[in-house]
């Protein structure tokens, strides 16, 4: 997090913006971006100057000096605009945030002759990038998407950029298409590689079943009959094959993958995108538009496009909301978005993740001593992501929870707990040691005992809800083993115990915990995540049992009161 030296939360400058253009000519079944079709984008009663007004006063009201390295008018379909429309949104966004030289400034681009636009007018405005949504070049696959161009209008499209002296060319196609087919992938494919573009993203066909939100349109009826129908068609095995002879064919034609989903020959690299996956700030104007502050907080505008018009025509800031990630969960985000690149990460950001990743052949070193997915990994990555993002943070179930110090005249209560809980279900609490069944007084007296540190028991009014947490003084690290009583409340009770037992820490004036999980238990790992614990990445033999290990999580307290 950034921070200045006296501990305040600073506001980090963009270091790239947005611009979402949300009209098309006609919109896709299976698109899911805020998009206005029809009357909004063509004729005489279009929408599209009163848009680029109120884009432009939305630009100097959110602008801070920057300066940006990258601009993207993205969309919809931003090559509808008129040449003096995106000079004058550069203009407006190097006056508010100055735009570095040499800048990347990209435009998307649909190739068909009715809506390419004016690629010497955008060449003369200042970009210096197109991206093209080309999808594929079978004639059927773009009938079946709703598309308006031919594979003869992506030729055109490439050789007009080049003509307009547009350095950097990037083409984007989609797989695991409605009857789509290795053949037709693999023409597609070979197609595209014949315009030698310098830049290509692939990527898998996606349908959402959403419904309408503060950031993103419902779809028409007719588009999630569409979506409900291409979903049966789609094959996550046919998609991986269809992965891996695009990784292959583009390999060989120079264009190295450097993100899961795109490959570029050296130096064309998105240095917008780059941004999202470095975790750096970036703005962003128009409906539905997303922006990042580089730290924890996600802005976004309401995609109305009548009430973004309405409030920036009053001189107001557009409706929209915003969500703040918990620590644990934005340093998880960093970790993800990073590892989604050929750059990889360090080993230890992966924590106890990273054993099973590489035993399951998912990563790999990289030349600088970091890791990065394997082709194996890009294809199951998303597996791998959800095991390195925290539990959803429940609420903690409503229980007063009491604890205090064990006594050897506890020992009645102990031998009860644990002979009920055996015989209920022997296979389902604690850890090896806690499962012998020769438990005794004797063993009691040597566990109060212990140098390492005291037993605690847990109570919620008169019912024992938990038993044997062993805190150690020495490295303020926390052992829990809970039991649930017979009668006692069991709903909730894992992450109430946990919570109270982070509180009866804290309460000693403790600033962190170290907490020991076992390696195999991920449920309970998930769990102490979503408290606000990071695992750390150590692993260390129980102390009562040297085969098994302890994995280590580390919990800042100051950030729990």
């Amino acid at each position: 997090m950034a921070t200045t030296s006296d501990g305040q939360r600073t506001v980090l400058a963009p270091v790239a913006l947005y611009v979402h253009f949300p009209f098309c000519l006609s919109v896709c079944p299976y698109c899911d971006f805020v998009v206005y079709g029809g009357r909004a984008a063509r004729g005489s009663g279009n929408q599209v100057a009163r848009f680029v007004d109120a884009l432009v006063t939305e630009i100097e009201l959110r602008g801070r000096a920057a300066p940006l390295g990258s601009v993207y008018l993205g969309g919809g379909t931003p090559s509808l605009l008129a040449p003096d429309d995106v000079a004058r949104i550069l203009a407006a966004a190097d006056d508010a945030f100055g735009i570095a030289d040499g800048a990347e400034i990209t435009i998307e681009v649909n190739p068909g002759p009715s809506d390419r636009g004016d690629l010497t007018g955008f060449a003369a405005a200042g970009v210096n990038r197109v991206s093209i949504g080309v999808q594929s070049t079978d004639a059927g696959e773009l009938q079946r998407l709703g598309r308006r161009h031919s594979a003869a209008d992506v030729a055109a499209t490439v050789a007009q950029a080049r003509t307009a002296g547009i350095p950097s060319i990037s083409v984007d196609l989609l797989y695991d298409v409605p009857g789509q087919t290795i053949a037709s992938w693999c023409a597609s494919l070979y197609v595209t590689l014949a315009l030698e573009p310098d830049h290509v993203s692939a990527y898998a066909l996606t349908l959402p079943e959403s419904d309408s939100g503060g950031d993103h349109l419902a779809p028409s009826p007719g588009a999630s009959r569409w979506r409900a129908r291409a979903r049966s068609e789609q094959d996550e095995d046919r998609a991986a094959d269809m992965y891996e002879l695009a990784d292959e064919r583009l390999a060989r034609a120079g264009l190295a993958w450097y993100e899961i989903s795109n490959w570029a020959l050296p130096g064309h690299e998105s240095r917008h995108n780059q941004v999202y996956w470095q975790g750096r700030a970036w703005e962003a104007v128009g409906p539905g538009a997303h922006a990042y502050d580089g730290i924890a907080t996600r802005r976004w505008n309401a995609a109305s496009l009548e009430l973004y018009l309405q409030a920036l025509e009053a001189g107001r800031l557009p409706l929209g909301g915003n969500s703040v990630s918990g620590e644990s969960v934005a340093v998880a985000e960093s970790v993800v978005l990073r590892l989604r690149t050929a750059s990889g990460v360090d080993v230890t950001e992966l924590g106890y993740v990273a054993e099973w990743a590489a035993h399951n052949g998912l990563i790999e070193p990289t030349a600088t001593e970091r890791v990065r997915l394997t082709r194996r990994g890009r294809l199951l990555s998303n597996e791998l992501f959800a095991r390195l993002m925290p539990a959803p943070n429940a609420a903690v179930a409503q229980m007063s929870i009491e604890i205090r110090r064990a006594t050897e005249d506890d020992w009645q209560i102990v031998r009860d707990i644990r002979l009920s809980a055996l015989q209920q279900a022997p296979f389902a609490f604690g850890s090896t040691y806690e499962r012998e069944r020769n438990f005794d007084e004797q063993t009691w007296r040597a566990r109060l005992s212990n140098p390492d540190g005291p037993t605690f028991l847990a109570f919620e009014g008169d019912a024992v809800v938990g038993i044997d947490g062993m805190y150690t003084e020495e490295d303020k690290r926390i052992l829990v083993a809970m039991w649930v009583a017979p009668g006692a409340r069991r709903g909730g009770v894992g992450k109430a115990l946990t919570r109270a037992v982070i509180d009866w820490v804290a309460a000693r004036g403790e600033e962190r915990l170290l907490l020991g999980v076992a390696e195999e238990n991920e449920p309970a790992s998930r769990l102490y995540e979503s408290l606000g614990f990071r695992f750390t990445g150590n692993a260390e033999p129980l102390r009562s049992d040297p085969t098994r290990k302890t994995l280590e999580m580390e919990l800042r307290l100051s950030t729990q009161r």
